[in-house]
């Protein structure tokens, strides 16, 4: 009922693609050669042991990008 009256202005969104939730983080490799995202933790190369990474999350995928220093 409390949107009844804008329905009639609203479109179909056809073929756009829908909203797609990201999030970046900026993160360092721990002495174990993993990096934590919420609870989780993630293997990477022991030779980016105290390195800086970006990680980007994205539709469940997970990606670690070394940032060289």
């Amino acid at each position: 009922m409390r949107f009844v009256a804008k329905q009639a202005s609203l479109q179909p969104l056809n073929d756009r693609v829908p909203f797609e939730q990201a999030r970046e983080l900026s993160l360092r490799v721990q002495r174990d050669a993993t990096v934590e995202v919420d609870i989780n933790r993630f293997s990477v190369p022991w030779r980016l042991i105290g390195d800086p990474v970006q990680v980007s999350v994205t539709d469940g995928e997970l990606r670690v990008h070394h940032v060289v220093p």
